[in-house]
C-alpha cells in the first residue's frame, strides 16, 4: 500500500472532443454545438469554454463559470440530500415483512433498543463517510475511496463488479418489485398468480422511464426523488397515525398482547436478528455517489447524515409500535403482505388498495437514487482511466452523464428476464460490508500519512476504528451464514484483475485497435452530443 494517499483533485481534460492521435484531428466543443444550434447558427466564444482559472490573489473568488459551459451543477441542496438518503434506506420490505424486527428479538422493547443501536451505529459510520466525501470532492464512492490509496485494481473491481451484477442487477430487482405491488392488487384471486410477462413489461416500461429522467435533467431527478420519498413516508405515517387511532378508540387487546410478548434468548437469534435490521440503514452511501451535484458540499453532507440516520431510526422504532398494535406479534412472523393486512383492519375494505399502491411508489426512491448513482460511478470510473473515455462526458445540453446511464440500461434489461436475480444479489451482501471496511481503514490511513490536508469535516479516530470492527464482524458472520456464496463472490471479483491485465497487454500488441477506439469515441460523441466536462466542478461551488 502507498505511503502516501493521493489526493489530488479532479483536472479537467479540456474542451475538445477525443483527438485523434495519428493525425491530430477532432471536433471541439463549439463544433458540436453547431450541430444543435438554432437558425441563427450563433456560435461560443471559444474563451468562454476555457477552464475555469482562480484569481492569482489569495483569498479572492474565482471568476463565475460561463453559463454555456459543460460540467456538472450543483443542485442538490440538504433537502434533497436527506430525501436521497431516507428514499435509500427505506425499503419495501417494511411495509412488506415488518417481522424483521421482531422475529429473532425476545420482545417489543429488545428489538427496539436494537434498532437505536444499529441505527446509532449507522449514524458512527455515516460521519465517517462524511469525512471523507468533504475531504476528497469527488463522486463515485467508494471508487474514489478505493482509488486513491489502493490504486487501479481495487477501482477496476468496485466499477465492474457494479456494472455487470450490482447495480444493474439491483436496479432490476426494483423495477421489478415495483411492477409486482402494482400488478398483484389486479389479480386477487387468479389461482395462477401475477403474469410473469406483465411484471416484465411493467419493470421494463418503469426502468426506461426512470433512465430517462435522469438522462434528462438533475433538477428533475432530484424533484421525483423527493416525491418518492415522500410518500414512502406519508405510507409510513398512516401506519404509525392508524396505531394512534386505533389505541385511542380503546381497541387495546392487541396492543397489550404485543407488550407482553416474551421468546427465549439465543445468541444466534440476536445476531441476526442484528445483522437484518443494520442492514436496513445502509442507504446512507448514496450521497457519497454524487457528491459534485451537492451544493456547499462541506456543510450539507455532515447535516444530511446528522439528521436522515436518526430521522429514520425514529420511523423505524414508530413502525416497530405501529404494527403491534393492530396486528399480534404472531401474525406480524407469519404473514405476507403485513401492510395490506393493517390497511384493511384500520381502513376497511374499500380504501385497503391504497396502501398497495403507496408502497409500490415507494420502490421508486431506492430505485431513482440507485440509477442517479450509477451514471456518476461510471463517469467517475472513465475519468480514473479504468472505464471507456465515453462515460466521462457530459450532455452538451443537459449536463449529465447520459453515455454511462445508456450503459446501464441493455444490462438492466437482460438482468429483468433472470430467475433467481434476487438471490444472487442476496450473496453480494458481503461485499458490501467488506467495501465499508476499507472505506474506513481508507479514513484511518488518511489521518495517519496526510493529517496535514484540508478537512472541513473531521470525527475521531475512534468513529472509523469502532466501525471497522463492527464491519468486519458483519463480513465474518455472512462467512458463517453462507461460506461458498463468499467465496464464490470475491473469485469473481478478483478474476476482474487478470481481465484488466489482458486487456491491456492486447491493446499494447495492437496499437491499431486504440485508433479505432478513438474513432468510435468521436463517433458516440456526435451521436450523443457529449464532450468532457469543461471546468474543474468545484469552480462552482
Amino acid at each position: 500500500m502507498p505511503d502516501k494517499i493521493r489526493m489530488t483533485s479532479f483536472q479537467p481534460r479540456g474542451s475538445s472532443l477525443r483527438r485523434s492521435k495519428r493525425n491530430n484531428i477532432g471536433t471541439s466543443t463549439n463544433d458540436l454545438n453547431c450541430l444543435v444550434a438554432d437558425a441563427a447558427g450563433r456560435l461560443h466564444d471559444v474563451e468562454k469554454c476555457s477552464p475555469c482559472q482562480a484569481s492569482a490573489k489569495r483569498g479572492s473568488l474565482a471568476p463565475p463559470p460561463p453559463k454555456d459551459a459543460v460540467y456538472m451543477r450543483r443542485h442538490a441542496g440538504l433537502f434533497h440530500c436527506v430525501c436521497l438518503i431516507v428514499g435509500a434506506s427505506i425499503g419495501p420490505n417494511i411495509f412488506l415483512s415488518p417481522s424483521v424486527f421482531i422475529a429473532n428479538s425476545t420482545s417489543v422493547w429488545s428489538s427496539s433498543v436494537l434498532i437505536v443501536l444499529c441505527g446509532a451505529l449507522c449514524t458512527i459510520a455515516a460521519l465517517c463517510y462524511a469525512d471523507l466525501i468533504t475531504a476528497f470532492k469527488e463522486s463515485g464512492g467508494e471508487l474514489i475511496f478505493f482509488y486513491r490509496p489502493l490504486g487501479d485494481r481495487a477501482a477496476y473491481i468496485q466499477v465492474w463488479m457494479s456494472l455487470v451484477v450490482a447495480r444493474t442487477g439491483g436496479a432490476a430487482v426494483a423495477g421489478l418489485v415495483f411492477a409486482s405491488l402494482l400488478v398483484s392488487p389486479f389479480y386477487p384471486t387468479s389461482s395462477l398468480g401475477t403474469p410473469k410477462a406483465l411484471i416484465r413489461i411493467v419493470a421494463t416500461i418503469t426502468l426506461l422511464g426512470i433512465f430517462y429522467v435522469n438522462c434528462m435533467s438533475v433538477r428533475w431527478t432530484l424533484r421525483l426523488q423527493v416525491v418518492f420519498t415522500a410518500v414512502k413516508v406519508a405510507g409510513l405515517l398512516f401506519i404509525i397515525v392508524g396505531a394512534i387511532i386505533t389505541i385511542s378508540q380503546g381497541k387495546t387487546d392487541v396492543w397489550h398482547h404485543s407488550l407482553s410478548y416474551r421468546a427465549d434468548f439465543e445468541f444466534s437469534k440476536l445476531a441476526r436478528a442484528f445483522f437484518n435490521i443494520i442492514n436496513l440503514f445502509i442507504g446512507w452511501m448514496v450521497i457519497a455517489f454524487i457528491a459534485e451535484d451537492i451544493k456547499d458540499l462541506d456543510r450539507t453532507v455532515p447535516l444530511a447524515m446528522l439528521i436522515s440516520l436518526p430521522l429514520i431510526t425514529i420511523i423505524y422504532v414508530a413502525v416497530n409500535f405501529g404494527f403491534l398494535a393492530v396486528l399480534t406479534p404472531e401474525e406480524v412472523m407469519s404473514q405476507q403482505s403485513i401492510s395490506t393486512i393493517f390497511a384493511n383492519r384500520v381502513l376497511g375494505d374499500t380504501w385497503a388498495w391504497l396502501m398497495p399502491v403507496t408502497v409500490a411508489v415507494s420502490t421508486l426512491s431506492s430505485f431513482n437514487g440507485l440509477v442517479m448513482g450509477s451514471g456518476r460511478l461510471l463517469m467517475v470510473a472513465s475519468r480514473l482511466r479504468c472505464a471507456p473515455e465515453i462515460w466521462s462526458m457530459l450532455s452538451v445540453k443537459r449536463h449529465t452523464p447520459i453515455a454511462g446511464f445508456l450503459t446501464y440500461i441493455p444490462i438492466t434489461l437482460v438482468m429483468i428476464h433472470i430467475d433467481g436475480l434476487t438471490w444472487i444479489l442476496s450473496q453480494l451482501a458481503s461485499f458490501a460490508w467488506i467495501s465499508v471496511a476499507v472505506a474506513c481503514l481508507v479514513l484511518l490511513l488518511m489521518k495517519k500519512k496526510v493529517p496535514e490536508i484540508h478537512r472541513p469535516y473531521e470525527v475521531p479516530k475512534s468513529f472509523p476504528i469502532t466501525f471497522l470492527i463492527i464491519s468486519l464482524v458483519l463480513f465474518g458472520y455472512s462467512v458463517y451464514l453462507n461460506p461458498i456464496a463468499v467465496v464464490v463472490t470475491f473469485s469473481v471479483a478478483f478474476l476482474i484483475v487478470p481481465l484488466k491485465k489482458l486487456s491491456d497487454k492486447v491493446f499494447q500488441m495492437n496499437p491499431q485497435l486504440e485508433r479505432r477506439g478513438e474513432r468510435v469515441t468521436l463517433f458516440l460523441q456526435k451521436l450523443l452530443m457529449v464532450v468532457h466536462q469543461e471546468i474543474d466542478n468545484e469552480c462552482s461551488t
